[in-house]
Formats: C-alpha cells, structure tokens, sequence
C-alpha cells in the first residue's frame, strides 16, 4: 500500500519482467527496448551538491540490459530533481 492507501503492484526483478512494461506486443524489439530503459542499480543523488558521488553532478545507473549509463544532473529517472528532492529529504548527510 502507499500512504494514500492504494494498492499498488511491484514486480519481483528477474528475467522476463520487462514484459509487462511493453506496451505495443506487435513490435518484437520492444521487450530489448523496454531492457534498455529500466533502471536497476544507480547513485545516489541529492538536490544539494555538495553530496553528488561524481564531478560534474550527476549518477551511473546500470539498467537491466546489462549497459551502464552516466547521466548528468537534472535528467530523467533516477537522476531527475524530483528524486533527488525525494532521497535528499530521507538521506542523512
């Protein structure tokens, strides 16, 4: 449940479960493209940046297809501003 309580599904990570993010199943590099983009393991970042891992600002985030990617700071999930406000609000630094 979140705190609005809804429940809410979370799938267990493991081969094959990028299937469910595929919205088109007619198109067969779909499920390599959904791989591609699902975030499994990244740096912590902060919307304060001093507490940045790396110079310049930004994260390394592994993604399921196996390849690492460096984004820099404000970007899309998990490197965006408004995850940093989130984890920044809970981490002690």
């Amino acid at each position: 449940m979140d705190g609005a309580g809804k429940q809410e599904t979370v799938s267990r990570l493991r081969e094959g479960v990028e299937r469910f993010r595929v919205t088109d199943i007619n198109n067969p590099a779909a499920t390599a493209q959904a791989q591609s983009e699902l975030p499994i393991l990244y740096d912590i970042v902060s919307a304060n940046a001093k507490n940045f891992s790396h110079i310049p600002g930004g994260g390394n985030v592994l993604y399921m297809d196996g390849h690492i990617e460096f984004l820099r700071y404000p970007n899309r999930y998990p490197v965006s501003r408004a995850w940093a406000t989130i984890v920044g609000s809970v981490t002690p630094y």
